[in-house]
């Protein structure tokens, strides 16, 4: 993690992707708002690292109940947009979703997807991002291992307006609205 804090305080990178990156390692604490704290301490953050969590109860109230997902939905008090973190894997119940690997067809789109991560995606309620997207809200979806598998076919769902940003392209034009970042992790 030593190369964290070099690239979350690198200002040639987007504040999305910084966000995405910042959040995908946040959403494994029992507590993010305090493993924030911890992060500032260690790596010192970007003053774009301001956030406002999206409470647990609001997400209940949104369908999020049945969601067989861990992540974070935060809003980015510096750019506006929105950030859902997917965790990747830390128990027994993820494990299997890893093992279950046996390739199923996707409705929306040729092709197939590993089926644990494409029934994690699905537990995951679209209305309450689709009524931030009617809003004009801009939407990031982001993880690590399995929670970037899940974020990647959690925008497949959508189908509609979508760009795919990898850190090598540039920043989406602000026609999108659902971006992909998902992060890596570097092994030092």
């Amino acid at each position: 993690m030593a190369s964290l804090g070099k690239i979350i305080r690198d200002d040639r990178h987007p504040i999305w992707l910084v966000d995405s990156i910042i959040l995908s390692a946040v959403v494994y604490a029992s507590k993010p708002e305090e493993e924030l704290k911890l992060m500032e301490k260690d790596y010192g953050l970007p003053a774009s690292a301001k956030y406002e969590f999206v409470a647990e109860e609001e997400l209940q109230e949104n369908g999020f109940g049945n969601c067989k997902q861990s992540l974070l939905v935060v809003r980015s008090l510096t750019d506006g947009h929105f950030v859902v973190a997917c965790r990747g894997t830390t128990d027994i119940s993820d494990a299997l979703t890893d093992l279950n690997f046996i390739q199923r067809t996707m409705t929306l789109t040729p092709g197939a997807a590993h089926a644990g991560f494409l029934d994690r995606a699905k537990t995951i309620p679209l209305e309450y991002f689709r009524r931030l997207l009617v809003r004009g809200e801009r939407v990031v979806l982001t993880g690590h291992s399995l929670g970037g598998a899940v974020a990647s076919l959690l925008a497949l769902r959508y189908n509609n307006n979508i760009i795919w940003s990898p850190p090598s392209r540039p920043p989406p034009s602000s026609e999108s609205r659902v971006v992909v970042g998902v992060a890596i992790k570097t092994l030092d």
